[in-house]
């Protein structure tokens, strides 16, 4: 996504950290380290979707960092919700 930046299409949602390079790389750097668990069950042909769709994960995670309250590095979370 570095190397392809001026030839990427930024969605609307992701404008604002695309507005230059080196904005859109510390996005990227917020994310680099992050574990991700993407199901792309159907093959998609479209590249717009899923830019699309990884752009809200990247944008906007589904439970944020300051949720988690307790991870053991194992298959145990412990999340604070309200």
């Amino acid at each position: 996504m570095r190397k392809h930046y001026y030839t990427l299409t930024i969605p609307d949602e992701l404008k604002a950290e695309g507005k230059s390079k080196a904005s859109w790389n510390q996005l990227l750097n917020t994310h680099y380290k992050r574990g991700w668990n993407i199901n792309l069950s159907d093959i998609l042909s479209n590249i717009t979707h899923v830019t699309l769709y990884l752009g809200f994960y990247l944008k906007k995670p589904p439970v944020s960092l300051s949720r988690l309250k307790h991870y053991s590095g194992e298959n145990n979370i412990t999340l604070r919700y309200s």
